[in-house]
């Protein structure tokens, strides 16, 4: 368990290690072996070219923290862990680090170096990003700040947890300090809690329902504590943690697989996307400066909303590779907005309390009558079209009259060929019937007198 050191402002206890330590724009100090690399706020890291630590100062610091901490430290103990108020020093024991010993010093001073003005300038975030993000604390939502190790969550979390009004509670929760809001807020009501062996975590979460919070502050999200930070969400808390991961999308999984089996995995899901309202993504990229030199520079590049309607889970991203994509949001999360007096969300505009409704009333009136514009407008139009409409038609109804008649005409044109060729046909066969009756009569006539004289032949023969 880590200990806190105690009178650590001693230049002989860093040794060479101290002006490190006390300039305020150095965050990391790192050791592997007699090698001392360096990364200072800007998220440059670089190697100390002039200096080496020998091996008896590195074993001389080890015993220090050591004998301060009263922990062992030996191969059987090959990691010894220490704090202060604004230092985090883990040490690694040679035997485990390929015969090398490790020594990391991250440093979490009661300060922000992020402003919005230099946020905006160094493209950390554009106006309408902070807006949005300021608009969330305003709406009171619950927002998970994640990114891989060494991105910067905790220092976007300090910087917009500043635009909480200082009449709300704040509490915090951390076994390492690194928030620092009572030295960053000092008129603020706070309380600062500290994990350790006596209270863990989700006894410490259940401690803070009991002191009246508004704002529950968890510096790291790790394990099957947020559980107790999603049940205390339930209860109308608000809050702001930080979680590692590369997508704001892979947040409730990440969630899921922390809380192991504890829990039902569906409904787990279901509380995720129902208390926790908002997720931000901060990364690091290379840019060339003026120099032509290779920063390292730190921005946000995604924002989303969670939110659960109908049943149905639901993420809107909003911000993706730093630059605003959509403000479609789920009907939700918009009443959350609207709820705070806020009716554009990346815009600093706020209603007063007081005058929410009124206010409210005055747009939806103003929203009415350029609605009643447009519908006149549309009407107009639409009345227009109609008339244009009837006009073609009666012109498409006379043409057809004419078509029509012409095709009157036409059938009867026909109807009186079709006669006069039934009358022609009818009296063909007629004259066809008479000559076949003819035909008949003088066939039996020519019959009648061929046989009368075949019998007369014959008989005259016979005489």
């Amino acid at each position: 368990m880590k200990s806190i050191i105690k009178d650590m402002d001693k230049a002989s206890f860093f040794g060479d290690l101290y002006p490190y330590i006390i300039d305020n724009d150095i965050t990391d100090v790192d050791t592997s072996g007699s090698e001392v690399w360096i990364t200072d706020c800007r998220n440059n890291r670089y190697k100390a070219e002039d200096m080496t630590l020998s091996l008896d100062f590195l074993e001389q610091f080890s015993r220090r923290v050591s004998n301060l901490v009263s922990k062992p430290f030996h191969k059987m103990n090959p990691v010894l862990e220490a704090e202060t108020d604004t230092l985090r020093i883990t040490i690694v024991h040679e035997d485990v680090c390929q015969g090398k010993r490790c020594i990391c010093i991250r440093k979490s001073l009661p300060m922000v170096r992020l402003t919005e003005s230099n946020a905006i300038e160094n493209g950390y975030a554009g106006i309408e990003t902070m807006q949005l993000l300021k608009n969330c604390i305003k709406a009171r939502m619950n927002i998970v700040f994640t990114g891989n190790p060494g991105a910067g969550k905790t220092e976007c979390a300090r910087f917009f947890s500043n635009y909480i009004p200082g009449d709300q509670r704040v509490i915090t929760l951390e076994d390492t300090p690194e928030w620092h809001y009572k030295n960053m807020n000092p008129d603020k009501d706070c309380i600062e809690l500290t994990v350790n062996k006596n209270m863990d975590y989700s006894q410490a979460i259940k401690t803070c329902m009991r002191l009246n919070p508004k704002w529950l502050f968890l510096a790291e999200a790790r394990s099957t504590e947020v559980l107790s930070l999603i049940e205390s969400f339930s209860t109308g808390v608000k809050g702001l943690t930080t979680l590692h991961t590369d997508d704001v999308r892979n947040i409730p999984d990440r969630i899921v697989n922390m809380a192991s089996q504890k829990r039902d995995e569906d409904r787990l899901l279901n509380d995720i996307y129902t208390f926790i309202d908002a997720a931000v993504l901060i990364k690091k990229r290379e840019i060339r400066n003026s120099n032509g030199k290779i920063e390292i520079r730190r921005y946000i590049d995604q924002v989303c909303f969670f939110s659960r309607e109908n049943r149905i889970n639901s993420i809107n991203m909003v911000v993706e590779n730093g630059n605003i994509t959509s403000i479609d949001l789920n009907d939700s999360v918009v009443k959350k907005f609207n709820d705070a007096g806020i009716r554009n969300i990346l815009s600093d505009r706020q209603l007063p309390h007081n005058q929410d409704k009124k206010m409210i009333k005055t747009e939806e009136s103003i929203e009415n009558i350029n609605k009643n514009k447009n519908k006149n407008k549309y009407k107009n139009a639409d009345k227009k079209r109609d008339e244009n409409t009837v006009e073609n038609a009666e012109k498409k109804a006379e043409k057809d009259s004419d078509n029509a008649n012409n095709m009157s005409i036409l059938v009867n044109n026909m109807n009186l060929i079709h006669g006069e060729e039934l009358q022609a046909a009818r009296e063909k066969d007629k004259r066809e019937q008479e000559v076949g009756d003819y035909l008949k009569s003088v066939s039996g006539e020519l019959s009648r007198e061929i046989g009368e004289e075949m019998t007369y032949r014959g008989k005259r023969s016979f005489i």
